[in-house]
């Protein structure tokens, strides 16, 4: 019996074929056997074979076994076109689905063409969302400088007490801007930024990261918010997509995955973090619930650097997140 619970025709066609050929086999063998039996005696052969009058049923029989084998032939092959057809109508729909996913990805790429915002072009536009993020918050901005020192550096810095004395620490770290020794100055004098850097606490720097990305929600995300829903959209046909295998809909993933440059990731990462009900223009254009389950389903963000993160614990607090979207 196959899975589907209907018993399996093929080996009932070969049993049938079997008998049938031995029957017939027996039939062409019966004169010789009659007349090895009984040799030049006609009389006593004809009573013989009068014993034998079964055979006519046998060949009516034989016939009625032809019929069934034909009606269970002709039911096989109708299965076999019928599931011919369901896997030509399956393939049409994939198809269809490659087709209209790659519209999408062209759309995406469109979108992404066309962002303007502040002087600001292209894929430049989510650098300066980004710089938003960080320069919304003191703190942020003095987190990113930190991190630029190494941990040699970190280690004198914590222990300097005059802010004269910055430029001589970092004279040999290239990545060390004006602009940057000048945040460092204003951290030896206020050493509450420094405080919270070092904080462990999940909570601390989640609330510093929330009050951040409100300020710079509605500064950006009305140029952005086209970008964050298109994107959304995209891994939402993928999913949905019923007719799809599980690797199948990865692999789709992947290749939209593939399209996502450094900042995008960055920005969706950002954007999906935190549960924020900012709105712009009467829509909500954060990531999270939606986002983030699509995000950790299909490990869109595999490629993310973690460290072009403000702060490292922004990767825990979004595990954290992602925890709590798969509840909602």
């Amino acid at each position: 019996m196959s899975d589907s619970g209907k018993f399996s025709v093929k080996p009932s066609l070969g049993l049938w074929l079997k008998i049938s050929v031995l029957i017939v086999l027996l039939l062409v063998a019966y004169p010789f056997v009659i007349q090895s039996l009984f040799p030049n005696d006609w009389v006593k052969s004809g009573q013989f074979g009068d014993t034998f009058g079964f055979v006519n049923a046998l060949f009516t029989g034989l016939a009625f076994s032809g019929v069934i084998i034909t009606i269970l032939m002709q039911r096989y092959q109708l299965e076999d076109q019928i599931e011919s057809i369901k896997q030509s109508k399956l393939e049409d729909k994939k198809e269809r689905f490659e087709n209209s996913l790659f519209l999408l990805i062209n759309l995406h790429l469109d979108i992404i063409d066309k962002l303007e915002l502040l002087n600001n072009y292209k894929r430049d536009v989510f650098k300066a969302y980004l710089l938003t993020i960080q320069t919304s918050s003191s703190e942020l901005e003095g987190f990113v400088v930190l991190k630029k020192l190494t941990s040699s550096e970190f280690g004198r810095f914590q222990a300097i007490q005059n802010e004269a004395d910055i430029d001589d620490l970092v004279k040999d770290n290239e990545f060390i801007t004006s602009d940057d020794k000048n945040i460092l100055k204003e951290i030896v004098k206020n050493s509450d930024i420094l405080n919270k850097f070092n904080d462990t606490s999940q909570d601390t720097h989640e609330t510093l990261l929330r009050d951040a990305i409100k300020k710079s929600t509605k500064r950006h995300l009305n140029v952005l918010g086209h970008y964050f829903r298109n994107l959304y959209n995209i891994f939402r046909v993928i999913d949905t997509a019923t007719f799809l295998e599980d690797d199948e809909k990865k692999e789709f993933a992947r290749l939209v995955r593939t399209q996502l440059s450094t900042v995008e990731l960055l920005s969706i990462f950002y954007n999906s973090t935190l549960e924020i009900n900012e709105e712009v223009n009467g829509m909500k254009p954060m990531g999270f619930p939606k986002m983030t389950k699509l995000i950790q389903k299909y490990d869109i963000l595999k490629h993310l650097n973690e460290d072009h993160l403000f702060h490292k614990i922004h990767m825990d607090i979004f595990k954290r997140s992602c925890t709590k979207a798969m509840d909602k």
